[in-house]
């Protein structure tokens, strides 16, 4: 999670830095529809075909009327105002539509497969997106996992079809009751109903979304969620029944997500460290793969700049290992200064372990490198 990246800055996406969303032609033009993603309050969602760039995107249609209609309407004149990195941006848009990127999935679908350091840059994510809704004086009222998006390496908050205008700018539509996704909506909403929800109550809403992120059981409303230790005091918080004891600010919220963060390094080292040898947890491949990697690079490297010095016969255990470094999270995609992939480094969480189990390369005095020759002898060692 980037320190740096603060709600007060807005950066523009890289599909923002082009003409504004044209409002003049029916979707039907130009898109295609495949298959439904899922339907809400007041329209459906489809995966839709571009026909201009045969680019694969998400499309929002309205069918409603009245109320539902001008709710549609205030979404997407919303959108066109926010625009910051982690809000959903709209592509193009008509009267009763609008499309988007298409989306790797919400946090219902992909916080199973979420490690915690995923799980603390994707809640980070999202409340810098709720801090630019905040700042441009709106609330959110339906904070909750299904919508909260990944696109790429990104989070973004979507579906804006209860969000309340700047005070004393709403007219109609009146929000009368509480509006929102049962066990997510703020005590102050279910007494008082949704037009009394101010940016607190989107606080509270992010806080039970950690809570099933990091449980994956739905909250019920009103009861305090059960989640694991490390996160107790920060869903504490964010939940509290009386809005002057939550987080004041999602900027407040994101320095105590370092926290966090820092609390589960520290927690991880212990656990690494506390009376156990220095490679268990890991498999023979894995321990091998972490030696070659801190003795042949500079923990930045390409896959094939290994595989090239070894011989054969080592390359499948190589690949073994390799993966089971991804799947610990002790490897992740390196990014060159232009902002393209560049092999493999080493995340936090690797450097943890080294520093945990600093003596593990005496197992590993360096090695001469074999002849290339080897791979192609007989069984008397005379080469073919």
């Amino acid at each position: 999670m980037d320190r740096q990246s603060k709600s007060a800055s807005i950066p523009l996406t890289s599909q923002h830095l082009g003409a504004d969303p044209q409002p003049d032609f029916g979707w039907e033009e130009t898109f295609k529809k495949l298959d439904s993603l899922g339907r809400g309050g007041c329209a459906e969602v489809f995966r839709a075909l571009d026909k201009r760039s045969g680019e694969l995107v998400a499309l929002k249609v309205s069918n409603e009327s009245g109320e539902e209609l001008r709710r549609f309407r205030r979404e997407v004149a919303t959108l066109r105002e926010l625009r910051h990195q982690n809000v959903i941006e709209i592509l193009d848009a008509g009267d009763c539509w609008y499309t988007m990127p298409l989306a790797d999935g919400n946090l219902t679908k992909l916080a199973p497969e979420l490690c915690d350091e995923e799980r603390i840059e994707a809640v980070a994510q999202a409340a810098q997106g709720l801090a630019a809704v905040h700042i441009a004086g709106r609330v959110h009222r339906d904070v909750s996992p299904n919508n909260i998006l990944r696109i790429g390496k990104r989070w973004v908050v979507s579906d804006f079809g209860f969000v309340r205008k700047p005070q004393g700018t709403s007219s109609e539509p009146k929000t009368r009751g509480a509006m929102g996704t049962p066990g997510y909506m703020a005590p102050e909403v279910l007494a008082l109903g949704s037009h009394s929800a101010t940016h607190h109550s989107d606080m509270y809403s992010l806080g039970q979304t950690v809570a099933f992120i990091t449980t994956g059981k739905h909250p019920v409303s009103r009861e305090r969620p059960q989640v694991p230790r490390i996160w107790e005091s920060l869903v504490a918080k964010m939940t509290a029944v009386a809005v002057n004891e939550r987080f004041q600010s999602m900027d407040e919220l994101v320095e105590a997500l370092l926290d966090v963060q820092r609390q589960l390094k520290k927690q991880r080292r212990a656990e690494w460290s506390a009376g156990h040898n220095a490679v268990e947890g890991l498999s023979q491949a894995e321990v091998n793969v972490m030696a070659m990697i801190i003795q042949e690079t500079n923990n930045v490297f390409r896959e094939h700049e290994i595989l090239n010095g070894m011989p054969k016969r080592e390359r499948g255990t190589f690949n073994i290992g390799l993966i089971g470094l991804q799947r610990r999270h002790f490897l992740e995609d390196n990014v060159d200064e232009e902002g393209r992939l560049w092999g493999y480094r080493l995340t936090d969480a690797a450097r943890d372990w080294l520093v945990a189990n600093p003596d593990f390369l005496n197992a590993f005095p360096p090695s001469e490198p074999e002849s290339p020759q080897d791979d192609a002898q007989d069984d008397d060692g005379i080469p073919f």
